[in-house]
Protein backbone atom coordinates (compact mmCIF):
# COMPACT_ATOMS: atom_id res chain seq x y z
CA UNK A 1 0.00 0.00 0.00
CA UNK A 2 1.44 3.49 -1.08
CA UNK A 3 1.65 6.57 1.11
CA UNK A 4 -2.10 7.93 -1.04
CA UNK A 5 -4.04 4.31 -0.37
CA UNK A 6 -2.56 4.97 3.20
CA UNK A 7 -3.81 8.30 4.13
CA UNK A 8 -7.14 7.07 2.28
CA UNK A 9 -7.20 4.68 4.85
CA UNK A 10 -6.72 6.34 7.52
CA UNK A 11 -9.25 9.39 5.63
CA UNK A 12 -11.98 6.75 6.71
CA UNK A 13 -11.03 5.78 10.30
CA UNK A 14 -12.53 9.22 11.87
CA UNK A 15 -16.05 7.69 10.34
CA UNK A 16 -15.86 5.18 12.61
CA UNK A 17 -14.79 7.46 15.24
CA UNK A 18 -17.60 10.05 15.37
CA UNK A 19 -15.41 12.69 15.04
CA UNK A 20 -13.69 15.07 12.76
CA UNK A 21 -9.89 14.79 11.84
CA UNK A 22 -7.73 16.92 13.39
CA UNK A 23 -4.22 18.44 11.34
CA UNK A 24 -1.25 16.70 10.55
CA UNK A 25 1.28 16.69 13.18
CA UNK A 26 3.78 19.11 12.13
CA UNK A 27 7.63 17.41 11.95
CA UNK A 28 10.22 16.25 9.91
CA UNK A 29 7.97 13.31 8.53
CA UNK A 30 4.89 13.55 6.92
CA UNK A 31 2.65 12.18 9.45
CA UNK A 32 -1.28 12.04 9.53
CA UNK A 33 -3.29 12.15 12.21
CA UNK A 34 -5.73 9.57 12.80
CA UNK A 35 -8.34 10.96 14.51
CA UNK A 36 -10.55 8.27 17.38
CA UNK A 37 -7.29 6.13 18.16
CA UNK A 38 -5.61 7.19 21.21
CA UNK A 39 -2.02 9.27 19.91
CA UNK A 40 -2.19 7.99 16.70
CA UNK A 41 -0.50 8.95 13.81
CA UNK A 42 1.33 7.82 10.73
CA UNK A 43 3.96 7.31 8.67
CA UNK A 44 4.06 5.29 5.40
CA UNK A 45 1.78 2.49 5.56
CA UNK A 46 2.97 2.00 9.44
CA UNK A 47 0.08 3.41 12.01
CA UNK A 48 1.74 4.07 15.33
CA UNK A 49 -0.83 4.53 18.17
CA UNK A 50 -2.18 4.19 21.55
CA UNK A 51 -4.76 1.27 22.35
CA UNK A 52 -7.58 1.48 19.55
CA UNK A 53 -10.78 -0.06 20.55
CA UNK A 54 -12.88 -3.11 19.44
CA UNK A 55 -14.39 -0.95 17.22
CA UNK A 56 -11.43 1.01 15.32
CA UNK A 57 -9.68 -2.41 15.08
CA UNK A 58 -12.47 -3.77 12.84
CA UNK A 59 -12.47 -0.87 11.21
CA UNK A 60 -8.31 -0.94 10.44
CA UNK A 61 -9.10 -4.37 9.19
CA UNK A 62 -12.15 -3.61 6.73
CA UNK A 63 -9.73 -0.36 5.73
CA UNK A 64 -6.80 -3.45 4.89
CA UNK A 65 -4.94 -2.88 7.56
CA UNK A 66 -2.98 -6.61 7.21
CA UNK A 67 -0.85 -6.72 10.68
CA UNK A 68 -1.49 -5.82 14.34
CA UNK A 69 1.98 -5.56 16.55
CA UNK A 70 1.32 -5.15 19.70
CA UNK A 71 3.32 -4.40 22.80
CA UNK A 72 0.97 -4.04 25.60
CA UNK A 73 1.63 -6.54 28.16
CA UNK A 74 -1.20 -9.73 28.70
CA UNK A 75 -2.71 -8.10 32.00
CA UNK A 76 -2.73 -4.52 30.93
CA UNK A 77 -6.06 -4.91 29.02
CA UNK A 78 -7.14 -8.47 30.54
CA UNK A 79 -10.91 -7.85 28.99
CA UNK A 80 -9.30 -7.94 25.70
CA UNK A 81 -8.06 -10.47 23.42
CA UNK A 82 -6.06 -8.55 21.47
CA UNK A 83 -5.08 -11.49 19.08
CA UNK A 84 -8.87 -12.90 18.46
CA UNK A 85 -9.86 -8.81 17.73
CA UNK A 86 -6.54 -8.86 14.83
CA UNK A 87 -8.07 -12.10 13.99
CA UNK A 88 -11.70 -11.45 13.51
CA UNK A 89 -10.50 -8.08 11.74
CA UNK A 90 -8.66 -10.07 9.20
CA UNK A 91 -5.19 -9.05 10.63
CA UNK A 92 -2.27 -11.09 11.60
CA UNK A 93 -1.25 -10.52 15.03
CA UNK A 94 2.05 -10.39 16.38
CA UNK A 95 2.53 -9.95 20.03
CA UNK A 96 5.69 -8.27 21.18
CA UNK A 97 5.17 -6.81 24.77
CA UNK A 98 7.27 -4.46 26.47
CA UNK A 99 6.53 -4.71 30.24
CA UNK A 100 8.76 -1.55 31.81
CA UNK A 101 11.89 0.04 30.80
CA UNK A 102 13.69 -2.92 31.54
CA UNK A 103 12.22 -4.88 29.51
CA UNK A 104 13.62 -3.03 26.71
CA UNK A 105 17.00 -4.67 26.19
CA UNK A 106 19.17 -5.18 23.29
CA UNK A 107 17.05 -8.47 22.20
CA UNK A 108 13.83 -6.91 22.32
CA UNK A 109 15.11 -3.97 20.34
CA UNK A 110 16.56 -5.85 17.78
CA UNK A 111 13.21 -8.12 17.67
CA UNK A 112 11.33 -4.99 17.08
CA UNK A 113 13.47 -3.65 14.54
CA UNK A 114 13.26 -6.99 12.44
CA UNK A 115 9.63 -6.83 12.66
CA UNK A 116 9.30 -3.27 11.66
CA UNK A 117 11.78 -3.64 8.57
CA UNK A 118 9.49 -6.78 7.55
CA UNK A 119 6.52 -4.16 7.97
CA UNK A 120 7.39 -1.66 5.42
CA UNK A 121 5.38 -1.38 2.52
CA UNK A 122 2.51 -3.35 4.72
CA UNK A 123 -0.42 -1.81 6.08
CA UNK A 124 0.39 -2.14 10.09
CA UNK A 125 -0.53 -1.23 13.28
CA UNK A 126 2.24 -0.86 16.10
CA UNK A 127 0.73 -0.04 19.39
CA UNK A 128 0.70 -0.13 23.21
CA UNK A 129 -1.55 1.71 25.97
CA UNK A 130 -0.73 5.14 24.91
CA UNK A 131 2.32 5.16 22.02
CA UNK A 132 5.05 5.91 24.96
CA UNK A 133 6.72 2.78 24.33
CA UNK A 134 5.80 2.84 20.35
CA UNK A 135 7.59 6.26 20.66
CA UNK A 136 10.30 4.65 22.20
CA UNK A 137 10.98 1.90 19.90
CA UNK A 138 10.86 4.11 16.84
CA UNK A 139 13.52 6.17 17.50
CA UNK A 140 16.43 3.37 17.19
CA UNK A 141 14.16 2.35 13.87
CA UNK A 142 14.09 5.93 12.70
CA UNK A 143 17.79 6.51 13.07
CA UNK A 144 18.97 3.40 12.46
CA UNK A 145 16.85 1.45 9.24
CA UNK A 146 15.76 4.33 8.23
CA UNK A 147 18.55 6.98 8.34
CA UNK A 148 17.85 9.87 10.25
CA UNK A 149 19.14 12.01 13.22
CA UNK A 150 18.90 11.20 16.54
CA UNK A 151 17.59 14.18 17.26
CA UNK A 152 14.99 14.08 14.38
CA UNK A 153 14.03 10.56 15.61
CA UNK A 154 14.41 11.73 19.21
CA UNK A 155 11.48 14.51 18.09
CA UNK A 156 9.51 12.40 16.12
CA UNK A 157 8.95 9.72 18.86
CA UNK A 158 7.93 12.84 21.58
CA UNK A 159 5.42 14.06 18.84
CA UNK A 160 4.17 9.76 18.72
CA UNK A 161 3.88 9.40 22.15
CA UNK A 162 7.09 9.18 23.88
CA UNK A 163 6.72 10.61 27.80
CA UNK A 164 9.33 8.16 29.76
CA UNK A 165 12.65 9.01 30.55
CA UNK A 166 13.37 5.88 31.28
CA UNK A 167 12.29 4.47 28.00
CA UNK A 168 13.94 7.40 26.06
CA UNK A 169 17.66 7.05 28.22
CA UNK A 170 17.39 2.97 26.75
CA UNK A 171 16.22 3.36 23.26
CA UNK A 172 19.36 6.47 22.73
CA UNK A 173 21.82 4.04 24.63
CA UNK A 174 20.83 1.35 22.55
CA UNK A 175 20.98 3.66 19.11
CA UNK A 176 24.51 4.53 19.92
CA UNK A 177 25.60 1.52 20.47
CA UNK A 178 24.50 0.18 16.82
CA UNK A 179 25.27 3.31 15.56
CA UNK A 180 28.91 2.23 16.32
CA UNK A 181 28.79 -0.96 14.90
Amino acid sequence: MNLRATLLVLALLPACSGTSPEPALPGPVAYTSVEGIKNASAMGSLILAGQPTVEQVAALGAAGVETMIDMRGADEVPDRDGGAEAEAAGMSYKPLPLVGADALDDEYMDRMRAELRSAEGTPTILHCGSANRVGAVMIPYLVLDQGRSLDEALAEAKQIGLRSEALEEKAVAYTKARATE
